[in-house]
């Protein structure tokens, strides 16, 4: 048994964060970024070019990063379990967790 109640977050909190972290990413895919493009290229006509180009390119960073950390390499951020638990496509290949999240 762990000290302080921190089996109350391996118990509880473990299996919460990522049953999250694998539905947040298709909602976001089927509204939030949708919804973003639209309306940074068709509702914003005033909008200097250049911004626009930078909040896009700010946009699809996003979406990467997003894929990256919620479908390739989803790990459990909370301490003090940061470095043993992880899901995902690159943690289920038999590799070592510890290097891939360090990395």
């Amino acid at each position: 048994d762990l000290l302080y109640g921190l089996h109350w977050d391996r118990d509880y909190f473990v299996d919460v964060v990522f049953r999250v972290q694998a539905i947040l990413p298709i909602i976001c895919i089927f509204t939030v970024y949708p919804a973003n493009l639209y309306l940074l290229l068709v509702e914003s006509p005033a909008m200097n070019r250049t911004i626009r180009a930078a909040y896009i390119a700010n946009l699809i960073a996003h979406i990467f990063c997003d894929f990256i950390f919620s479908v390739l390499l989803r790990v459990y951020a909370f301490p003090p379990y940061g470095l043993f638990y992880c899901e995902g496509i690159l943690c289920g290949d038999g590799a070592n967790k510890q290097i891939i999240i360090v990395l």
